[in-house]
């Protein structure tokens, strides 16, 4: 299976994961998802596409960046490159929810955003994000239960 880098979409040239994760068993086709829609409220950044190739795209800051809505799920921290993880993001103001697409399936699933992912080489960001899956049901962070440690999340990083 031939596998594809990642890297920074900003001045450096980190890699951030090589894709599809080599546990994949269908080229990661069940991994990948759009975004439906984000119901949270306006945020001061967004989620910044990552490049394919180190000299894909021009490097970019977060006003002009190529706006991400294409996710590759990723089921552990430790299958990224060089990634930053931001501190919890609950309880800000509002629940921050985003609505993804399975490509594979057309099932949309929200999920509820706990950290950020960064660049771990430059900080910048947002290449993507650590969140908990919501039950059709659940409409807010306050029915989840304690999320332990970075580990318990699912990963979804942008392509």
């Amino acid at each position: 299976m031939t596998s594809t880098r990642y890297y920074c979409p900003f001045d450096c040239e980190t890699t951030i994961i090589k894709l599809p994760i080599e546990t994949d068993n269908d080229d990661g086709k069940s991994r990948r998802y759009n975004q439906a829609s984000l119901s949270i409220t306006p945020l001061p950044f967004k989620f910044i596409k990552c490049r394919r190739e180190v000299n894909d795209i021009d490097s970019v800051d977060a006003a002009s960046g190529i706006q991400a809505t294409q996710f590759y799920r990723v089921d552990s921290f430790w299958d990224f490159d060089n990634v930053g993880v931001s501190k919890p993001v609950i309880n800000i103001t509002s629940d921050q929810v985003i609505n993804l697409v399975r490509c594979d399936t057309n099932e949309s699933e929200n999920f509820l955003i706990y950290r950020y992912l960064t660049c771990g080489g430059c900080d910048k960001g947002a290449v993507g994000f650590g969140g908990v899956p919501l039950k059709k049901d659940v409409k807010s962070h306050a029915a989840i239960t304690v999320i332990a440690n970075a580990n318990d999340l699912i990963y979804f990083v942008t392509v």
